[in-house]
């Protein structure tokens, strides 16, 4: 089980997460005011897959219907998907960070790249 609360950093600004739920595949982290919330999953079978979503709600002015605005969300996401057998959390961990390192090399520029369409 991972720690509780837990911490990210958005935009600068850490934010703490309390556990505000678990089940038997996971748990779910939110801000109090559940507009930051991050989730953990782990789904067990032919595939072992796990996902790491962090959600990011906020209110905006509607461009369609004036002096209105409504709740949008953002979500950024991570999976690992491998076979029961085979891959060791070593190997595993090494894939993860050789993604992350790319992503991240040069101060987030193939991140950068990535999400602006290139491809």
């Amino acid at each position: 089980m991972l720690a509780d609360p837990q911490s990210v950093t958005l935009s600068g600004s850490a934010q703490s997460l309390p556990r505000t739920s678990v089940n038997t595949n996971g748990a779910v982290y939110s801000a109090p005011d559940s507009t930051i919330k991050l989730d953990v999953v782990h789904n067990v079978g032919r595939r072992n897959r796990t996902t790491v979503r962090l959600r990011q709600d906020k209110i905006a002015a509607d461009p369609l219907i004036a002096s209105t605005n409504r709740r949008l969300s953002a979500t950024a996401y991570f999976g690992v998907d491998v076979p029961p057998e085979g891959f060791t959390v070593a190997d595993q961990v090494a894939l993860v960070k050789a993604l992350s390192d790319w992503l991240t090399a040069s101060t987030m520029a193939n991140t950068t790249k990535v999400i602006g369409g290139e491809s």
